[in-house]
């Protein structure tokens, strides 16, 4: 098991490598597949910069993110201080609609679900806390 925690005061978007290659590296380091750390690495890139872009709505603010990785996956908690936002309560978007075509919101919030075997919001202390498990695919044998 791997464990590691980051914590930034003043993220911003443009730090948003120092999160997203650190939970690819644990996911590494953990012996998991690196298809599956590429996910981990592109779901958490996106939820950080949206903390960054749309909590924050471009202004620093402080971002930890703890991590806990074995051989069955990744667990990854991510602590805001930006305005209240739940996105597991969150409509997403018609899937038809091409990213580079839609001026829309909710891209990063179908990836996570589509990602992710459990997903849960809490506020706290004027918090968010998102937590998430991601899980290696298993792909099955053809018969």
């Amino acid at each position: 098991m791997v464990t590691a925690t980051i914590a930034m005061q003043s993220f911003a978007a443009s730090n948003f490598a120092l999160f997203s290659v650190a939970a690819r590296e644990i996911a590494l380091y953990s012996d998991l597949p690196p298809e599956f750390a590429e996910r981990v690495e592109l779901l958490v890139e996106d939820l950080v910069r949206n903390v960054a872009n749309h909590g924050y709505q471009g202004a620093p603010g402080p971002l930890t993110m703890e991590l806990l990785a074995d051989e069955s996956g990744i667990r990854v908690r991510l602590i805001d201080q930006a305005m209240p936002f739940d996105p597991t309560v969150q409509t997403v978007q018609d899937c038809g609609i091409q990213p580079s075509q839609s001026p829309a919101n909710g891209l990063g919030i179908m990836l996570a679900r589509n990602m992710c075997a459990e997903i849960r919001h809490t506020r706290s202390d004027n918090q968010n806390i998102l937590v998430f498990l991601i899980k290696p695919r298993r792909i099955q044998p053809v018969s």
